[in-house]
């Protein structure tokens, strides 16, 4: 059995490691010998029977779901000659911009990306004549994005696109209400 570390200097600044409960410090999984990582988690409400196993699990499940939706947005983007930060702000511009339009701080937390970077994908748009901006009236300094009708139209392609990704498509056609609530 390999020695137990020294623990730090005392001090006014350091105290001794107190060491881990033995339900979570790392030990092989039952039935099994050998190496085993160390908990993810310590809260006991996230343990199975001690483990972590099943937090891991949903963990690495949450990011492959992601992963699928953040390669759709690539895909997507792709489709209407787009970056997938130019879909994101586009399809972000058009759930947000309601009658008068978006400002570019409202649309920037929508889509969780930095406003300097929504500021210059929102130019690039502009440019491929996707949005178009006017002066915010209720605040000078600032402004408005909206969707053009070129932009209209291409949010309405992306429809056709993500029909394969509609309940009744073949993505979900293996899933059902009760299996993602257990996933």
């Amino acid at each position: 059995m390999p020695s137990k570390p020294a623990p730090r200097a005392t001090g006014t600044l350091h105290q001794a490691k107190k060491p881990r409960p033995r339900s979570l410090a790392a030990s092989p999984a039952r039935g099994r010998k050998g190496f085993a990582p160390p908990l993810t988690v310590s809260h006991r409400n996230l343990l199975a029977g001690g483990e972590d196993v099943t937090f891991r699990r949903s963990l690495y499940l949450m990011v492959l779901a992601f992963s699928r939706l953040q390669t759709c947005r690539e895909a997507f983007g792709r489709a209407l000659g787009l970056t997938g930060s130019q879909f994101a702000v586009l399809i972000g511009t058009a759930y947000q911009q309601h009658d008068d339009g978006v400002s570019v701080r409202a649309l920037a937390d929508h889509i969780q990306l930095a406003s300097t970077h929504v500021t210059t994908e929102v130019g690039r748009l502009i440019d491929k004549g996707l949005l178009s901006k006017s002066v915010n009236r209720q605040d000078r300094r600032g402004v408005l994005v909206r969707l053009s009708g070129r932009g209209e139209t291409a949010v309405r392609e992306v429809r056709v696109l993500s029909s394969e990704l509609r309940p009744e498509g073949p993505v979900y056609t293996v899933l059902s209400r009760a299996k993602l609530r257990t996933a």
